[in-house]
């Protein structure tokens, strides 16, 4: 697997804002997919952050921006 790189985002994309989209139990983790112009963006959350990033690096990303909050 490729490294990843890491980037700090202010805010999540407005289509993830979204309890349906944030809310979930210890175990789960949501992804969603978009394209914006040329770009497929990924988007994962989840409680556990490494657990995020391990599928989103097995799915090939190469970048992950964080949004760090709490």
């Amino acid at each position: 697997m490729p490294p990843l790189r890491y980037r700090i985002v202010e805010e999540l994309p407005e289509e993830v804002q979204t309890g349906a989209f944030c809310d979930l139990d210890d175990r789960q983790i949501r992804v969603r997919v978009a394209v914006r112009g040329d770009e497929l963006v990924v988007i994962g959350t989840g409680v556990d952050a490494a657990v995020v990033e391990a599928l989103l690096a097995r799915l090939g990303l190469s970048e992950v921006g964080v949004d760090l909050c709490g």
